[in-house]
């Protein structure tokens, strides 16, 4: 094993021997992060965001912080469900038959009852804007025409009086 094998056995042996063998493989290595289940365009830039550019990377993460991680960049709550696929992403890169990430959920809710804490902003404790930017534009527009509605008719009625 080369040096980079070397650095993952050390670090593992503190989480157990199924991720050691994940890290052995050779596609945790070679395969890039397009080619895992569930991963689209949406994923893979926000795999991006996260600095996350291989199966390995991945594979070292845990996936309620890593959601923490994306709304703290974005300045958004993302659907929890983003964990499911987080999580889905992390159990194939380390080395489990790919699943869908609808499979996650039951896991997801029962660890995010049991500990709150684990992702905090999923589970309301922590409040990160609620809204994306584009949502909150929209909202703006809206506000905007109604107050341009609003002195339309207030016009309209004075020039009727």
């Amino acid at each position: 094993m080369g040096v980079l094998g070397e650095l993952y056995l050390r670090r593992v042996d503190a989480v157990g021997r199924m991720f050691v063998m994940a890290l052995n493989t050779a596609s945790t290595e070679v395969s890039p992060l397009s080619t895992l289940a569930n991963v689209g365009k949406a994923t893979l830039g926000d795999f991006a965001l996260l600095g996350i550019a291989t199966r390995a990377q991945l594979a070292r993460r845990d996936a309620y912080r890593l959601y923490e991680k994306i709304c703290a960049l974005t300045q958004a709550r993302h659907d929890p469900c983003v964990i499911d696929v987080f999580l889905a992403t992390i159990s194939e890169c380390r080395g489990n038959p790919p699943q869908k990430w609808w499979a996650f959920t039951p896991a997801r809710k029962a660890a995010l009852l049991a500990k709150p804490t684990l992702a905090p902003t999923a589970t309301g404790l922590k409040s990160v804007v609620t809204q994306s930017a584009s949502a909150s534009r929209s909202r703006l527009n809206r506000e905007d025409r109604a107050a341009r509605r609003s002195q339309s008719q207030g016009v309209a009625r004075r020039s009727s009086k």
